[in-house]
């Protein structure tokens, strides 16, 4: 639930009317919603069949994407 309510307010809170490239503010919605989904994604990769590999796997692509996030903003 608060996934959800995270994904319906924080359009309100960015100044979509004072920028003037709408696009800044639609990448840092995706930025700021795909270390949530990130994670997930791998959580549920877990108990794969294909094993640790695949977790190993989606684990980096989470992390990369945790370190890109806080170093781009």
């Amino acid at each position: 639930i608060p996934f959800f309510l995270f994904l319906v307010l924080l359009p309100f809170s960015i100044p979509w009317m004072e920028v003037d490239s709408v696009w800044i503010c639609v990448v840092h919605y995706l930025a700021c919603l795909c270390p949530t989904v990130g994670s997930v994604v791998y959580h549920v990769f877990m108990n794969h069949v294909g094993g640790e590999h695949v977790y190993d796997t989606l684990l980096s692509l989470d992390m990369f994407g945790v370190c890109l996030v806080n170093t781009l903003g």
